[in-house]
C-alpha cells in the first residue's frame, strides 16, 4: 500500500478551517519531487508546505468559506481551486494548483477541507516565459535607448522568473568583449546579432544552483532578438547623430561664408575711412588743430577697431590669405611663453609642458599664435581670483576616419595641443554651442562672442580639429589637432 501511496501524482491532506492542524493521508510523487522523505513531510505543518504568500492567500480562502458556509442553500458539497507555491528542500518553490473539498461533521458544521495537490510547475512556467517573452518583444519594440531598455528586461526577467542576479554586459567594441571575465560560478549565455558577439547575458542563484537545459534554451531564444534589437538601436542612433553633425557642420559653414562675405564689404570701407582720415589730419588747417586732433583720434580709433572686428569675422568665416610657413612648434612655444607671462601677471601660474620631438606644422605663425592667445585670455578670464593655465603638446597618430564632436577627423598624424585651466568651468547644456558666432558665458560688455569661433575658423582653416572638455568647478580643456609633416 505504502509502495502505491508513493506513485500517486497528487498530495493529499486534511486541514483545519484555521490552517492550525495538518493530517497527511497521501504524500505521493511530490514528496520526492520537493526532495523530502515521507517521514519529513508526515512532521511538516502547513507553513512548513506552502511559502509565506501562497499561505496568504490560502487563509484569505478559508475566512471567506467560513464565513459562506452557514448560508442557506449554500452547495456543501462545492470544491474551489487555488493555485499555491510550495516549498522545496532547497530553498526552491514549485507551482502547485490545489483542489479543496469542504467536510461537515454530523450537525453540518465544517469540520476539516480535503486538500488534493498536484504539480503543475512545468505549465505554470511555460505559461510565465511565454507571458515574459511577449513582455520583453514589447520592450524592444519601443525605440529608445539601449541601456534604459535593458534595465526595464533585467526588472522583467527578475519579477517573473525569480532569479537572483540577472545582468547584461553589452560591450561597445570588441576589445571590450575579450577583456571580460567571470568567476564560473554563474551561467553565460552569449547576445548575438548574425556572427557578431554584442556582449552577455549573466545568470546567478544565491545558493549556486545550476539553471536547467530548458531555462537557457528560453534565453537563448530571447537574447536573439535582444541582440538584433541592439544592433537596430545602435543603427539608429548612429544615424541620428550624424544628421545633428551633418546639421551642425552645415550651419557653422553657413554662417561661416555669411560672415566672410559682410566682413570683405565692411573691410573696403574702412580702408576708405582710414586713408581720409590720414588725409584730413595732414592737411585740414583751418579749423584749430586741437581740435581737429581729437575728432580724428576718435575716429581713427574707432577704424581700426572695426578694422580688428573685420579680421576676426574674416578669421571665423575663413576667408583669410593663410601666410604658411613650417613651423617648428616648439619653437613657437619658447618665442611665445615670455609674452604670455607678461600678458598673464603674477596671479596666474602659466606652464608649458612639450617634448623636443614635436613633429612639424604647415600653418600660418600668426593664427595660431591668435589661437593660443584667445585660449589663454578666455583661461584667464575664467579665473578672476587666479590659477594654473597648462599649455600642452605633444604628437598623436589618428588611425581612421572618425566623427567628432560634429566634425570629420582624417586619420593621420598630428601636433595635439591642449590648453587647460582650473577655472570656473563650461557647463554641460552650453557646451554643444561653445564655438557658435556671437556666444559667450562672459557677463554683458565683457566679450563679442567671436573669439572661440574666430579659433574654430582658424583650425578648420588649416584642416584641423578643435574640441573641449569641461567640468563646472574644475576647469575646462581645449584640445587642438594640427596635421603634421613627418617627412
Amino acid at each position: 500500500m505504502a509502495r502505491i501511496q508513493e506513485k500517486l501524482p497528487n498530495l493529499l491532506c486534511l486541514v483545519s478551517p484555521d490552517l492550525s492542524e495538518i493530517k497527511h493521508l497521501v504524500n505521493g510523487e511530490l514528496t520526492e519531487q520537493r526532495g523530502f522523505t515521507n517521514e519529513e513531510v508526515d512532521a511538516q505543518k502547513v507553513e512548513d508546505i506552502f511559502t509565506p504568500q501562497s499561505i496568504d492567500s490560502l487563509r484569505e480562502l478559508m475566512k471567506t468559506e467560513v464565513e459562506i458556509d452557514g448560508m442557506h442553500d449554500i452547495d456543501k458539497n462545492r470544491t474551489r481551486v487555488i493555485e499555491l507555491e510550495m516549498k522545496c528542500k532547497d530553498g526552491s518553490s514549485m507551482f502547485t494548483e490545489n483542489q479543496l473539498s469542504f467536510l461537515h461533521d454530523e450537525l453540518g458544521k465544517l469540520d476539516s477541507v480535503l486538500l488534493i495537490a498536484r504539480n503543475i510547475s512545468a505549465r505554470k512556467i511555460a505559461m510565465i516565459r511565454q507571458e515574459l517573452a511577449i513582455q520583453i518583444l514589447e520592450c524592444l519594440n519601443i525605440e529608445e535607448d539601449v541601456d534604459r531598455t535593458i534595465g526595464k528586461i533585467i526588472g522583467l526577467i527578475r519579477e517573473n522568473l525569480k532569479i537572483d542576479l540577472v545582468d547584461f554586459h553589452i560591450f561597445e567594441s570588441p576589445e571590450e568583449a575579450k577583456s571580460f571575465k567571470h568567476d564560473g560560478n554563474e551561467s553565460i549565455i552569449p547576445i548575438k546579432d548574425n556572427e557578431t558577439l554584442l556582449g552577455f547575458l549573466q545568470l546567478k542563484s544565491k545558493d549556486g544552483k545550476i539553471f536547467d537545459r530548458e531555462t537557457i534554451a528560453f534565453f537563448e531564444r530571447i537574447v536573439g532578438s535582444i541582440g538584433v534589437a541592439i544592433n537596430k538601436n545602435r543603427t539608429r542612433q548612429a544615424l541620428a547623430l550624424k544628421e545633428e553633425q551633418l546639421r551642425h557642420a552645415q550651419r557653422i559653414d553657413s554662417i561661416g561664408q555669411l560672415a566672410g562675405g559682410v566682413a570683405h564689404d565692411f573691410n573696403n570701407l574702412l580702408a576708405a575711412i582710414m586713408g581720409h582720415t590720414e588725409l584730413l589730419m595732414e592737411n585740414f588747417e583751418d579749423t584749430p588743430e586741437e581740435e581737429i586732433r581729437e575728432s580724428l583720434e576718435v575716429i581713427d580709433n574707432a577704424s581700426k577697431s572695426a578694422a580688428e572686428l573685420t579680421k576676426q569675422l574674416l578669421a571665423f568665416g575663413r576667408k583669410q590669405t593663410l601666410q604658411v610657413s613650417l613651423l617648428k612648434t616648439d619653437k613657437l612655444f619658447k618665442d611665445f611663453q615670455k609674452i604670455l607671462s607678461r600678458l598673464l601677471g603674477d596671479e596666474i601660474d602659466l606652464k608649458f609642458e612639450y617634448p623636443d620631438d614635436l613633429y612639424t606644422i604647415e600653418a600660418d605663425k600668426t593664427q595660431i599664435e591668435q589661437i593660443i592667445m584667445n585660449l589663454v585670455i578666455n583661461s584667464r578670464d575664467a579665473m578672476p581670483d587666479g590659477g594654473k593655465i597648462t599649455i600642452k603638446a605633444h604628437n598623436e597618430v589618428v588611425e581612421q576616419d572618425e566623427f567628432v564632436s560634429h566634425e570629420e577627423l582624417k586619420a593621420g598624424t598630428y601636433v595635439c595641443i591642449t590648453v587647460e585651466d582650473n577655472g570656473t568651468g563650461i557647463p554641460d547644456h552650453l557646451i554643444k554651442n561653445i564655438f557658435e558666432p556671437f556666444f559667450t558665458t562672459k557677463p554683458e560688455y565683457k566679450g563679442s562672442g567671436l573669439g572661440l569661433s574666430v579659433v574654430h575658423g582658424i583650425v578648420r582653416q588649416h584642416d584641423g580639429h578643435i574640441a573641449v572638455e569641461s567640468e563646472v568647478g574644475k576647469g575646462t580643456t581645449f584640445k587642438i589637432l594640427l596635421p603634421a609633416i613627418t617627412s
